[in-house]
Parts: structure tokens; sequence; C-alpha cells
């Protein structure tokens, strides 16, 4: 038997539901930033709670129940996007607690591994309330309770430069800042941070998290203070999309740059045209490092080659550290991608012969359908 309570939070609303187990009745209550509480009473049992995003939105899971055997998921429109992971590894030095999930229906679920039981505690956390800090106020906590986490954020331009001192803290604590496009800058014991360049204007969100091992209350006190500025620069040769580049690494250890900028976000794919490991690229744009050197270097690789590509400019570095040699390839948009019609044959000749030809088709949410491969010569096909 399942009931319903419905709470309703600005954009987020939160439904906590709960069910009669074993003729037991399991409630729990749910908030975006109160503690929730509930209890794993039966093996086997699992508390569910269900939320509706109507744009997009950055969570925070914080745990606060020390006990291994407790497990949390949360699905919804991208699919699972977290599986059983226990409560002792999800935030702190232990893991990474950040959800960016956009607009859709989600199922939050907690239970317990091995038959276990255990009463648990948890928030989720809606970044967009954290508190205001001011850059060069001392900021002090000295009743922290264990096992929690405090927010805290702030805007910066683009280059603005910070330290993020540490004045007084007791207890294992741990902090991290996370930038407007969702990268850390630095992820840390609470100790002093030095000069760190901010790339891209917006807010950016610290967090002050009590291991889960901490018991009572913890204090802290630190700084955020605006060191400079240095604004960042993109240079290089102008790159289109589609459009085939090539070059000469000569001689070893030489570095060649391209630029482009993304009018709307999109998946953008680096096409290589050479079969030859030995050069590597790098991918600068908003928030950072969106690239980085891979492995793969210039071999034929999606994982590695594809990515999502927020609007801004980017600059893309080609070295080959030895290698003196050449290299070709193109960048191409996901936006740009054929469309295939279901049930139509699809017919079409690579060209060059080492690229690749983006399709695109749309699906309904859990709809199924079957690729068949009617005749190739030498290609791969992969989905995305």
């Amino acid at each position: 038997m399942r009931n319903s309570h419905l709470h309703t939070f600005g954009n987020c609303l939160i439904v906590a539901l709960w069910c009669f187990a074993f003729g037991r009745e399991v409630r729990a209550q749910a908030t975006v930033t109160n503690i929730i509480r509930g209890d794993i009473a039966y093996p086997g049992e699992r508390d569910t709670f269900t939320f509706s995003l109507a744009a997009q939105k950055r969570f925070y899971f914080d745990a606060m129940t020390n006990v291994s055997a407790l497990q949390w998921s949360i699905a919804g429109p991208p699919g699972v996007i977290v599986t059983n992971r226990a409560f002792t590894s999800t935030d702190g030095s232990a893991g990474n607690p950040l959800l960016v999930l956009p607009s859709g229906n989600y199922t939050l679920t907690i239970e317990a591994s091995g038959g276990a039981t255990n009463a648990y505690a948890f928030r989720l956390v809606d970044l967009a309330e954290a508190t205001l800090l001011t850059p060069g106020s001392t900021v002090t906590n000295g009743a922290f309770l264990s096992k929690r986490t405090d927010f805290y954020q702030f805007t910066a331009a683009a280059g603005d430069q910070f330290t993020f001192t540490n004045t007084v803290s007791s207890g294992s604590l741990y902090w991290r800042l996370v930038g407007p496009y969702n990268n850390y800058f630095f992820q840390q014991g609470f100790s002093t941070v030095a000069r760190t360049t901010l790339p891209d204007a917006g807010t950016y969100v610290l967090f002050v998290e009590s291991d889960i091992s901490n018991t009572g209350t913890n204090l802290y006190s630190f700084i955020v203070n605006p060191v400079g500025s240095a604004p960042r620069t993109f240079s290089g040769t102008p790159l289109l999309f589609g459009t085939n580049y090539s070059g000469t690494l000569s001689p070893a250890g030489v570095t060649n740059a391209f630029t482009f900028t993304v009018a709307q976000p999109t998946w953008l794919f680096l096409d290589s045209l050479t079969n030859q490991n030995s050069p590597q690229r790098m991918i600068l744009g908003p928030g950072g490092t969106v690239v980085a050197n891979g492995s793969y270097g210039f071999n034929w690789a999606v994982g590695q080659n594809l990515f999502f590509a927020p609007a801004g400019d980017y600059q893309m570095n080609i070295t080959g550290g030895a290698y003196t040699g050449g290299y070709i390839f193109r960048m191409l948009d996901f936006a740009s991608a054929e469309p295939v019609v279901l049930n139509a044959v699809v017919n079409g000749t690579n060209q060059p012969t080492s690229g690749s030809r983006l399709y695109k088709v749309s699906l309904t949410a859990g709809q199924k359908v079957f690729f068949d491969s009617i005749g190739s010569s030498g290609f791969n096909v992969q989905s995305v």
C-alpha cells in the first residue's frame, strides 16, 4: 500500500512516498535543504522519493549516516544516474556528491545491502540556495554539525584570482570549489589553497564538508581573498566546423593552436583523419580544460574525442612531443548530423575513407529500436 505527501519548493517539486512494508508504515519527510530522516526497518526494504524539476538544477547529496550498508540511487530522464552508492562513499574525500539534473521527473531510492537494517539521514541540497559569501570577509561556523556540508556561493568575473585561506578548524574537514560549468577547481582537506584563477564569469559554489566519521560539532573559519585578475585569451588558426585542417609538427615539441566559437550548446566530435597515435590534443574553453591530452592521441576514438561544448570560445592545442610529422582532422558538430527516418534504408560513403559521418534520429523515452546493418565495408558504427 502506498500513499504520498506533496511538498513544493520553488521550481522543485518533491513527493515523499511511504509504504506499508511487512505491516509497518515507513515514512520519510522530504525537503530541499532540511534533513530527511527515515528507517530501513526490515531486510530488503526500499524507501522511495520522487521529485520533479521544471528546469536544469544542481544538487548535492549530503549523506549524514555513517553506515556503509546504506545505499542510495537516483534515476530520471538521463536514465540511471547513480546506482547503489554507499552513504560512506558519497561526499567529503570519499566521493563526488554533485548532481547536475535536467528538467523532468526523478526517483531517489534508499536501501541497505546485505539485509541490513538502520535509520538514515540525508539532505538533497539545491546549490542555488547556498549562502552568499563576500570575498575578503571572514566566514565562521563555530557549531558545524558533524557529517554535514555547508554551502557558500560568490560571483566572479572571467580571470578573477582568489586565495582560500583556512584560519581555524577542528575535526576532519574537506572543501572544494565548483564552477559555473560544474568542474572542480580544487578538492582537498581543509588547508589553504594558493592563488587560483577562475577562468569564467559566473557563480562559484564552495563546499565545506564534515567527514562522515566525525561526531558532535566542529568549527571552521576561512577567508576567500581576491588577489588579482588574469583574463584568459585564446589565439590560433580560426576553425570552421566540417572543414579539413592539416599541419606539421616540426620541430619536435612544437604546438599548433586552433580557435573556434560555439554559439549554442552542442556536442562536438574531433574527427581525426590521421592514423598516428603520437599527436596529442587539448581543448580549452568554458570551465577550463574541456578535453585533456588523451592516450588515444589522434587515433579514432569516440570516447576520447566526443565532448559537450557549452556556448563560448575555445582553443585546441595539438602537440607531438618527440613526433615530427603531419596530421589532418576536422571538427564535426552534431547539430549538423544527417537526420535518419526510422525504417528507411540509409546509404552513404565516407569521404575521406578515414573520416566519420554523423547521423541523428529522434526517439521517445523508452522507445526500442534495432540497428540493421545491411551492408558495409571497412567502417565501425558507434551510438551516443
